[in-house]
């Protein structure tokens, strides 16, 4: 991914959902829609039960991250979705695959390399992938291992 852009927004501002959506009506004015954004939510120590966490769209990019800056709660997700997003490396991983998660099976063949494939004792698959961190996201709920 070469264009980010990172929208900070105060999270305890009761006026956060309309200066979102005039940052958005400014950003898509000057042709800046096809920019994927992260909506970083910050100030999450002054809201009552609002945890730090990663939020993805459908295809498993971070969109929109909870963190407090003052506390430094929620950073490493901040981090860890930059370098996912901006990071260029191929990973080669084995994805053990229920027989229910056929959803992501599909979404694999579409933005990972298949290496092999194999269809295991309980009728789901053992993917050998190759795949751009960037799409790590759709292997949140996969168990996964490394291969060298």
């Amino acid at each position: 991914m070469s264009d980010l852009l990172l929208h900070v927004v105060d999270a305890h501002s009761e006026h956060r959902d309309g200066v979102i959506d005039e940052v958005n009506r400014v950003l898509d004015e000057i042709g800046a829609e096809k920019i994927h954004r992260i909506e970083v939510f910050n100030k999450i120590d002054l809201l009552e039960d609002r945890q730090p966490r990663v939020d993805r769209d459908e295809s498993g990019k971070p969109v929109r991250i909870w963190l407090s800056a003052q506390t430094g709660s929620g950073i490493d997700g901040l981090l860890n979705a930059l370098a996912e997003l901006l990071a260029p490396a191929k990973l080669k991983k084995i994805c053990y695959l229920n027989p229910d998660q056929g959803e992501i099976r599909a979404k694999l063949f579409t933005c990972a390399k298949i290496i092999d494939e194999h269809i295991n004792d309980s009728g789901g698959s053992n993917l050998i992938i190759e795949i751009d961190n960037k799409h790590l996201g759709l292997l949140r709920t996969v168990k996964t291992e490394e291969v060298q």
